[in-house]
């Protein structure tokens, strides 16, 4: 078994320009999975970012 491949999905909010890491993409060589971090709580609480 391989093991999967990760992209971290990041958004920087257009005011403050923090970065925040709100999501994560795997491949497991057969099909994907995409998930929400905790960042996407901290984003929501100090930019007010809307989930995609």
């Amino acid at each position: 078994m391989k093991t999967p491949q990760t992209l971290f999905l990041a958004w920087q909010d257009p005011n403050s320009r923090s970065c925040f890491t709100i999501g994560r993409l795997t491949f497991d060589g057969v099909k994907y999975k995409s998930v929400y971090t905790q960042g996407v709580k901290d984003a929501q609480q100090t930019c007010s970012f809307s989930p995609l």
